[in-house]
């Protein structure tokens, strides 16, 4: 008896159909190789990113901040690095059904930034605007997620841990691993999130001699690097302090601090600057991805893309 072969994209045989009957066929073990609905959907929701809120930002990250990334918010002083971080470590928490990856935050806070009474405001905001996409969406399930919801439950969803220290930083960084190994043990809502605000804050003024601060920086980069190769499903966002060095001895230009080294630590840089009063931030790494300036504006809510149109009506 004749048969037809049916091939995957590789050119391999996974299944033989008769011509004469499509009834009785025989499959290759290759099928083996595939994969329930619900494996799927759980790869499908491991590829979905942390958004910022701010949706001109998210668009030029390409959806947001990948897990299992090194994401840099790089800026000058007030321009709402802090505010960004603790924005991303919300948005963590977004339920499946709101297109979120339904994960707690861990926040290292070095500089004393974090403080309950913004992240309670942005939490609000943030929960307010879940009420109004549910309401208007008329799904049952986004109404029924979001009354499970609240203020309380949201800044739950954040673990602050201060170190005030260049010792106190490296200690909390060595401990990310054992803490996600202890985290997961729980059987709670994993961590997803690492955010360390700032990274330094510390680690650019308190280690003394230019060798010992090299040796501590390549070790606190190749852990992070590390953590993420292990723990694919989470991201870790890191701020820093953008300083001004001499470009070809001549011209001020804002680079990074820390370092020559620690500009590869990060995946995905973003930095924010101040352009007279305005805030704008930009892709600036991987080079391939580079934005154009976005503006952003901070609100009672927390950091807001501003849109090109509404940008050009204030200005």
């Amino acid at each position: 008896m004749e048969e037809s072969a049916i091939v995957n994209a590789d050119g391999h045989v996974i299944a033989h159909l008769p011509e004469t009957s499509c009834a009785s066929w025989h499959v290759s073990p290759l099928m083996a190789d595939g994969q329930d609905a619900h494996t799927l959907y759980e790869q499908e929701v491991s590829r979905r990113k942390i958004v910022t809120l701010c949706k001109n930002l998210d668009e030029a990250l390409g959806g947001g901040i990948s897990p299992g990334r090194v994401v840099e918010l790089c800026g000058q002083p007030g321009v709402g690095k802090t505010q960004l971080g603790i924005q991303i470590a919300l948005a963590v928490q977004l339920p499946w059904c709101f297109g979120g990856i339904q994960g707690r935050a861990l926040f290292i806070d070095t500089e004393g930034s974090l403080t309950s009474e913004r992240v309670a405001d942005m939490a609000a905001a943030l929960l307010v605007h879940l009420q109004h996409t549910a309401a208007s969406s008329g799904s049952t399930i986004r109404i029924e997620e979001v009354r499970c919801l609240s203020v309380e439950g949201l800044l739950d969803g954040i673990t602050v841990l201060r170190a005030v220290t260049a010792v106190e930083v490296c200690a909390a960084v060595e401990m990310l691993d054992q803490y996600l190994v202890e985290d997961a043990s729980l059987g709670t809502t994993p961590t997803k999130l690492i955010v360390i605000d700032s990274i330094s804050a510390r680690l650019s003024h308190d280690l003394g001699d230019f060798g010992r601060r090299a040796r501590v920086l390549s070790a606190a980069s190749d852990q992070l690097l590390a953590l993420t190769i292990k723990y694919p499903s989470v991201a870790v966002v890191l701020t820093n302090q953008l300083t001004t060095k001499l470009k070809d001895g001549l011209t001020p230009t804002l680079t990074p601090a820390l370092g020559e080294a620690w500009l590869q630590t990060a995946h995905d840089r973003v930095e924010l600057r101040w352009s007279g009063q305005h805030r704008l931030a930009q892709v600036t790494k991987p080079t391939y991805s580079r934005s154009s300036m976005l503006e952003l504006v901070i609100t009672l809510g927390g950091p807001r893309g501003r849109s090109a149109a509404k940008r050009k009506s204030v200005m």
